[in-house]
């Protein structure tokens, strides 16, 4: 009973914290500069992706879908 008690105290301190913080869960957003390549291929199917965002790619390089999967990738200083 006192474990019950216990959890649902947890429970209700996160649920406040969530509600009147809502920026304490937030991540910072991490922009990178350049453009993801364009490369116009036609993929019979999608890969299992590499990278979801920009943040989980290391260096300057961005996260674009590139070779039919999203995966991290040098980025193109301009579209030109």
């Amino acid at each position: 009973m006192k474990s019950l008690s216990l959890s649902l105290l947890t429970v209700t301190v996160l649920l406040c914290c969530n509600i009147t913080q809502p920026r304490f869960w937030e991540r910072t957003v991490i922009v990178k500069s350049g453009f993801c390549p364009e490369y116009h291929l036609s993929c019979p199917f999608v890969l299992l992706s590499k990278c979801k965002r920009d943040r989980g790619c290391k260096g300057n390089k961005k996260c674009c879908f590139y070779n039919c999967q999203m995966r991290c990738v040098e980025p193109w200083a301009t579209l030109d």
